[in-house]
């Protein structure tokens, strides 16, 4: 095979370009096995007068093989690297029974339908005299068993298990790069907030005896970018860190709007109890804010309500105004919340519930989130 036409079915990182190509690598496999089963059983049906009994008998083999592999490969294989050995066990053992009866049936077909050899029939005979059951422990029914299938079967489970940790080391090449890429990343942005910060501090210097209001927003916006910058790293942050960033983003948010726009918001339940991952729910916000008051020059209102049950649930809730005719539309309008829903997906995989309604003049978005205690070590996979 070309280096070309590998590059057609594998990817760089040793998975499959398409369903496709599966199933030409799988096929191409399994024909090469095919003709090692043949060149095997030629030996056992070497004094046979019936040509065709080597490739039936083959072709028996191969469906036992072809089962068991899939057996294994789909069923038993990601349970060893999930250290689920009980289960294992128990694949393992039905894959073995399988083979001892499958050969059982085959051979004793076999005697009905074929003028076997003195090899095929002392192999029948072994099983004959073991019985249906006792083939299963029987030490010559083993010794069949494990030569004529499951020594075969040995060579594409390898085969695959060979595969899988190849791609598991790309897979973790590939993070350790990225991790490394994000690293370098991060400490260059660390240069910008800073200058950053240091500017914002001019300004308010400048401000602060001559515009009260001015300066006031300006020291709200620091905080908020400190927040933003120093606590995004982290993992989890307390929940009473997290309402009181969206509180002086909707403190800002509010000075800045005109009269006839009516912003609430609302919070309850023990917060300094619980943590969650930082920057998680400003972005329901910001969308209020950007589709239904900053698009419109009409009334609008933006209705937030953050709720903590003792149990660790927390209901937020967050309702604005559409405008009939926006004055614009953001190109980015949506993107936000998908990503947001991915982030749900990986930090609370079974532990959230979001449900989002677009209406004809209200937008409506409500999550559920199952957070845990301060003290707990989390794991949200």
């Amino acid at each position: 095979m070309s280096f070309k036409t590998w590059q057609t079915l594998f990817k760089s990182d040793g998975t499959y370009t398409s369903p496709r190509a599966r199933v030409i690598v799988h096929v191409g496999l399994w024909s090469l096995l095919f003709l090692f089963l043949l060149f095997v059983n030629s030996w056992l049906t070497r004094d046979s007068d019936t040509p065709a009994l080597t490739y039936w008998l083959a072709a028996g083999n191969m469906l036992v093989l072809t089962i068991s592999y899939y057996w294994l490969a789909t069923l038993a294989v990601p349970l060893l690297y999930k250290s689920k050995w009980f289960v294992l066990g128990l694949h393992v053992l039905g894959v073995f029974c399988f083979n001892t009866w499958a050969n059982y049936l085959i051979f004793g077909a076999f005697t009905t339908y074929f003028e076997l050899t003195p090899r095929l029939r002392g192999l029948f005979q072994v099983y004959r005299e073991a019985g249906f059951l006792g083939s299963l422990y029987n030490y010559s029914a083993l010794l069949v068993t494990w030569s004529l299938t499951l020594s075969s079967l040995m060579i594409p489970v390898l085969a695959k298990m060979i595969k899988d940790f190849y791609e598991a080391r790309l897979r973790v090449i590939r993070l350790q790069r990225d991790n490394y890429q994000l690293e370098l990343n991060f400490l260059r942005a660390q240069i910008n907030p800073h200058f950053i910060f240091n500017a914002i501090n001019s300004v308010y210097s400048f401000l602060v005896d001559r515009d009260e209001e001015a300066s006031y927003l300006l020291l709200k916006l620091s905080g908020l970018l400190r927040y933003s910058v120093h606590e995004a790293g982290q993992e989890k942050v307390s929940l009473e860190q997290e309402v009181a960033f969206l509180e002086g983003y909707i403190g800002i948010e509010t000075l800045r709007q005109r009269e006839n726009v009516v912003i609430s918001f609302s919070c309850e339940g023990p917060l300094s109890d619980y943590q969650i991952p930082p920057l998680l729910l400003v972005t329901f916000i910001e969308n209020a804010f950007k589709h239904g008051i900053n698009a419109t020059t009409r009334a609008a209102w933006v209705e937030v309500r953050l709720r903590v049950e003792p149990g660790g649930g927390l209901y937020f809730t967050v309702k604005n105004s559409k405008p009939p005719h926006p004055t614009r539309l953001p190109k980015s309008s949506g993107i936000g919340l998908v990503n947001l829903q991915r982030r749900l997906d990986l930090l609370f995989p079974k532990d959230y519930q979001l449900e989002v309604q677009n209406l004809a003049d209200t937008f409506n978005v409500q999550l559920f989130l199952q957070l845990h205690e301060k003290q707990t070590k989390l794991s949200y996979h």
